[in-house]
């Protein structure tokens, strides 16, 4: 009889461990999620089956994601959001091979900018060409989320819906069709996650340390973006050398990567304070002491962002309890039971003392994107009923208590493979870094919903990994309704927001056209910005340090018949005319053809309003 040579790979699976190079994932059942390989929960399911249907539910999240971003037709040649600042410093890198900052941008940016520079080069220059460089890294972010619940034990289906969960958010959709550095540097922390959980599966000492310095470098990539995602390898690579104790020198080779990050985020935070026209950063003792001093106050900034999670991941928590409830576990329909009765009187006292809706607080606002007065001026109109906001806050505080019923540890040893272990302890270790220097950093001031972006991949993967059999088909069919639906909510406010950026500057062409400077008009935050920056070359802020004629130009607008906060950092700016979504009193309507916009909630027909001084 023939030996078998051990050195060779299974067919499908992954590489046999031999003796004294025993991976940490020596007992993973799931291959990468584009492989399709037999679930890991149905060992007898037919593998030659399985592929088609991975590679079916992979395709359909790229469609779904695709379709859904284009929907709301992001293609306006002004700014969305913060990207202003950040376009036009990819758009000078392109043309000057120099990463320049402009006095408002505190990210770095880093390879942001020169994806941005590189869509120049190949579609010209304009805003557009640098905004759609986000819509794949986007699509990726949310693919690389799949992998990771493939390999923490998720079925195909569930895994496809968790991505779709967090790609068609409403959080995530209009941060994915602009160019704000959220995602990608949340992609560089997943990619990193990814081939961490790779390099484990390695049975060969070299392979294992290539997937290592694929971690590295994809983590290094994300963290050039903004600064806080360094927390990310950092973790990351520390815990894997923990996990991987019994190879020590595969885990020696992670800690010195570790290190290594370490060093790099802290010449990488040099370099960008030595640069001109930076904002500055708090130092660690500047935000540490405020929390000290003010726990409550810090606290009350918590609160909104634990809601605007909640909120967010609502329908896979309705799935995840709805799962549990059918499982037919008898102890855990009496957790359920017990946690339903705590939640009914727990979410109305929450109702009545936080608020309709605590979530609908910054970037999410009851009015779509960004409140009322923050972009542009003039009054918005509710997207969603009072009594429908009332609904979803009730249900997200109710979910609390149900959650927590439905918890198990997420590192116990029964059932779980190493490998999916291993997914949820990358995870957790990055989320877990994250969250305090949230609590040093943001809660000493202004907290914003987006902050929370990082925090979503753990979350999804806690709520979607179920040790009690399959979800039911009608459970899941319901996650998929309550997804699509805020997927809907996602791309309606977005295609509201772009199709009123793109009559805000219609109005601000036509005023252009009789012959108005630009200087003279107040279009609005994205529009004021670039304005500023192409008259003085920067934007006046209190916090740049060098040149010190920046800090020295900002200065609150006593000047102004009207006033608007963002002229405080654009002084270039003196405006006899103002473009808002509302007639203001005591000011003339300019004769100009009317620029109307459809928006899709509240449907209907709006008009951009360009008024002046009498």
């Amino acid at each position: 009889m023939r030996k078998p040579d051990w050195r060779r790979p299974f067919p499908g699976s992954v590489r046999p461990c031999v003796a004294g190079r025993r991976s940490a994932c020596d007992n993973a059942r799931v291959p990468f999620a584009a492989t399709g390989s037999a679930d890991p929960r149905d060992p007898g399911a037919p593998v030659s089956h399985q592929p088609d249907n991975a590679r079916r539910d992979l395709l359909a999240c790229v469609v779904v994601l695709a379709a859904a971003y284009l929907a709301t037709w992001p293609f306006t040649n002004t700014g969305v959001l913060d990207d202003w600042s950040y376009i036009r410093t990819a758009l000078d890198l392109s043309s000057s091979g120099e990463l320049r900052y402009n006095g408002w941008a505190s990210p770095m940016i880093g390879a942001q900018a020169w994806l941005g520079a590189a869509s120049v080069r190949l579609f010209g220059p304009s805003l557009i060409a640098v905004r759609v460089s986000t819509l794949p890294i986007a699509v990726g972010t949310a693919l690389l989320l799949r992998a990771l619940l493939r390999l923490a034990g998720v079925r195909s289906l569930p895994a496809s819906l968790g991505a779709l969960a967090f790609g068609l958010s409403p959080l995530v959709i209009p941060l994915a069709t602009s160019f704000m550095t959220d995602l990608p540097a949340l992609a560089g922390g997943l990619l990193c996650a990814l081939a961490l959980v790779h390099s484990s599966r390695q049975a060969e000492l070299r392979p294992a340390i290539g997937y290592l310095l694929v971690a590295f470098v994809g983590g290094a990539l994300g963290a050039s973006v903004r600064q806080t995602a360094w927390l990310a390898p950092i973790a990351m690579l520390a815990c894997f050398a923990a996990f991987e104790c019994r190879r020590p020198r595969l885990g020696l080779v992670a800690l010195g990567l570790a290190a290594a990050s370490v060093l790099l985020a802290v010449a990488a935070v040099h370099w960008r304070a030595a640069q001109p026209y930076v904002v500055e950063l708090k130092s660690l003792g500047d935000a540490v002491l405020p929390v000290l001093h003010g726990l409550p106050r810090s606290v009350q900034a918590l609160l909104p962002l634990l809601y605007s999670i909640l909120a967010l991941v609502l329908p896979l928590s309705v799935c995840r309890i709805a799962g549990e409830a059918c499982s037919g576990d008898t102890a855990m329909r009496i957790r359920l039971g017990v946690a339903a009765v705590v939640a009914a009187i727990t979410a109305p006292m929450l109702l009545s003392s936080s608020g309709s809706a605590p979530w609908l607080d910054n970037l999410l606002s009851r009015t779509g994107l960004v409140g009322a007065g923050m972009t542009v001026i003039g009054e918005g109109q509710l997207t969603l009923a009072p009594a429908v906001q009332q609904a979803i806050a009730l249900a997200s505080y109710a979910s609390m208590p149900l959650l927590v019923a439905t918890m198990r540890s997420p590192f116990r040893r029964d059932g779980a493979t190493q490998c999916e272990r291993l997914v949820v302890a990358l995870l957790a270790s990055s989320a877990v870094a994250y969250a305090a220097m949230m609590a040093l950093f943001l809660f000493r001031a202004t907290s914003y919903d987006r902050y929370v972006i990082p925090l979503l991949p753990f979350a999804i993967v806690l709520l979607l990994r179920r040790r009690s059999g399959a979800m039911p088909a009608g459970v899941m069919a319901m996650g998929a309704v309550l997804v699509t639906l805020w997927g809907f909510y996602g791309i309606a406010i977005t295609h509201d927001m772009f199709a009123a950026l793109r009559a805000r500057r219609e109005a601000f062409d036509q005023l252009r056209a009789r012959g108005v400077p630009a200087t003279s008009i107040c279009g609005g935050f994205e529009i004021d910005g670039l304005t500023q920056i192409d008259a003085a070359g920067f934007v006046a802020h209190p916090a740049v340090r060098r040149p010190p004629e920046v800090r020295a130009s900002y200065r609150r607008r006593t000047d102004l018949a009207l006033p608007f906060w963002f002229l405080n950092h654009a002084p270039s700016i003196q405006p006899r005319w103002w473009i808002t979504l509302s007639p203001v009193s005591g000011f003339l309507e300019e004769d100009l053809p009317v620029v109307e916009y459809v928006r899709w909630l509240p449907p209907g027909h709006n008009r951009i309003h360009v008024i002046r001084t009498p």
